[in-house]
């Protein structure tokens, strides 16, 4: 019985970890199914509590199985995971604590006569642990849109020594203090305490992210206003550009005109040539039937000419992609500068391929040789700098495909860096 007991608590902390963590993090793409390293660290957890003597020593050993669990199964930094973990710790032995010591309060007993009360401590205990993983459960739930990787740096450490302090002392009251009725009081006070301060420390949290996220979207407005302006600036330039190549249609129509009325047909025909090899009745030479798109692709192919960059564009019709043009100016106009600012780093081979292609969803792909490109995991790795501003914009870029449900990869092989994105259809 106390076997399947130990089984059954094991797991509900195991399950309350994973429940808290799931509600802060995002989950890893590993080839290894979650699941199976969810049983490789409950096996871990269970072998700790069988032949780990010292409760003290099963305890710090069980916190270091678990925040390695959370590591392989969700994204994030190391600090991140112990800061989790460790406020998860806090709150489940907290939970334990309360309603252990708090039934020795009512029944005005000890302890450790309490523990020898098997059933009454089973059955506390149980109902502890259960009301544990039903409070991250819920917490998983209304946080599940709304995961991150919370702060970063020296703000995440300075949190940190909180949890931990508290989990020392925490440990210390526990296996180090008295025994008698007259503790019972102070530590379920004590318990009282560390479950309203973590909380508070999940609240500070909570604003860090809501704040962090507000400040990025306001760098991302200033980021897609610059941008439109410029747009704006290119369709002014284009429309009094096509002004001007209409005014000079009609004057090369009438000199046309004239020299076929003269009979000068050799001399009509030397002009049209002339005027085809020229680029005085040139309009865009990449069509998708979206203004937007036609705008953008148009001019940065343009510059990357002028630039000696080869760049190839396949598009098909797109005049069914709907998605808002302040979104698409800010993914489009990075991703294409990402291209550029890249190819402009290399002595020779400046070369970028697009593809945007309409199926059933938004396809883009964007290849661009490029210097040598750090990866981590498959990310580019975290920077000091603005996270918009690095890579290049490819922050903003990855905001804007968030915001639209996207699945996008990007990596770097060979001299080549790619990105590849899939966006679902957008109602108008």
């Amino acid at each position: 019985m106390e076997y399947i007991l130990s089984v059954l608590w094991v797991t509900a902390e195991l399950l309350c970890c994973m429940f808290f963590c799931g509600a802060f993090l995002e989950r890893r793409k590993s080839r290894i199914a979650p699941i199976l390293i969810w049983m490789f660290g409950w096996l871990s957890l269970m072998c700790g509590a069988y032949f780990l003597q010292s409760s003290a020593l099963r305890q710090v050993v069980s916190i270091g199985i678990v925040v390695i669990t959370v590591q392989r199964i969700y994204k994030g930094n190391l600090l991140t995971h112990l800061l989790l973990t460790l406020i998860c710790y806090i709150f489940v032995a907290a939970i334990d604590t309360v309603f252990s010591y708090g039934t020795c309060l009512l029944l005005g007993i000890d302890h450790a006569t309490f523990v020898w009360q098997k059933w009454n401590y089973t059955a506390v205990i149980s109902i502890s642990k259960s009301l544990a993983c039903l409070l991250m459960f819920f917490l998983f739930r209304i946080r599940k849109r709304k995961r991150n990787s919370l702060i970063q740096g020296k703000w995440l450490l300075l949190m940190s020594l909180f949890p931990m302090t508290s989990v020392i002392m925490f440990l210390v009251l526990l296996f180090s203090g008295p025994g008698r009725e007259s503790a019972s009081g102070s530590i379920f006070i004590f318990s009282c305490i560390l479950i309203v301060s973590n909380a508070a420390i999940l609240y500070v949290l909570e604003a860090v992210e809501t704040s962090t996220s507000r400040e990025q979207e306001v760098r991302l407005l200033n980021r897609q206003i610059a941008l439109q302006t410029d747009m704006y600036h290119v369709l002014e330039k284009n429309y009094a550009l096509q002004r001007k190549a209409t005014h000079e249609f009609e004057r090369h129509i009438q000199a046309l005109q004239d020299l076929i009325d003269t009979g000068s047909y050799e001399t009509a025909g030397e002009y049209l040539k002339r005027l085809h090899n020229s680029r005085a009745l040139q309009t865009f030479s990449i069509r998708s039937n979206h203004p937007v798109f036609d705008v953008i692709l148009n001019q940065k192919h343009q510059f990357a000419q002028e630039q000696n960059i080869a760049m190839s564009v396949t598009v098909n019709d797109l005049s069914s992609v709907s998605i808002s043009t302040d979104l698409l100016v800010v993914l489009l106009s990075n991703l294409l500068d990402n291209a550029i600012e890249a190819c402009l780093r290399l002595e020779n081979h400046r070369e970028i391929v697009c593809k945007i292609i309409r199926e059933e969803s938004l396809f883009l792909s964007i290849r661009n040789t490029s210097v040598p490109v750090e990866m981590v995991e498959g990310r580019l790795p975290a920077t000091s700098k603005d996270p918009l501003d690095h890579g290049y914009g490819l922050g903003a870029v990855v905001y804007t495909l968030d915001q639209l449900k996207a699945e996008y990869t990007y990596s770097y092989q060979n001299g080549w860096f790619q990105f590849a994105a899939e966006i679902p259809d957008t109602p108008d």
